[in-house]
């Protein structure tokens, strides 16, 4: 089991942030929704991932808002991708590392999908 410390933040207009599932061969998907304090912009969450097991997190953004995701954990460590709401990967953490921003093109539902290779 190895421990996650996700940090989600976005820089908006609006607070608002949600979810898609994008297919993936696992054990088992936790889906959890993000959600921020009101006034917040970004939230810190920690989470474990166990064997082939991932866990999403789902929120949802307006286009033009800044998303930014950077992960922390003891190596070997979790990966995570970002899914747009069209179900395309716009970020693969096992090829570009811990740390996400991006100001997003597309309005909707977001996930962020944790997940380790080879069920670490």
């Amino acid at each position: 089991m190895k421990k996650i410390k996700l940090i989600v933040g976005s820089v908006i207009c609006a607070s608002y942030l949600l979810a898609s599932v994008l297919s993936m061969a696992s054990d088992k998907i936790n889906s959890n929704a993000v959600h921020f304090d009101k006034g917040s912009s970004g939230t810190i969450i920690k989470s474990t991932v166990t064997g082939n097991d991932v866990n999403d997190f789902t929120l949802v953004a307006k286009a033009g808002q800044m998303m930014h995701i950077s992960m922390t954990s003891p190596w070997p460590h979790p990966y995570f991708n970002v899914i747009a709401p069209d179900n395309n990967a716009i970020y693969n953490g096992s090829m570009s590392g811990d740390t996400f921003e991006q100001r997003l093109a597309v309005s909707g539902q977001y996930t962020v999908r944790v997940y380790q290779m080879g069920g670490a």
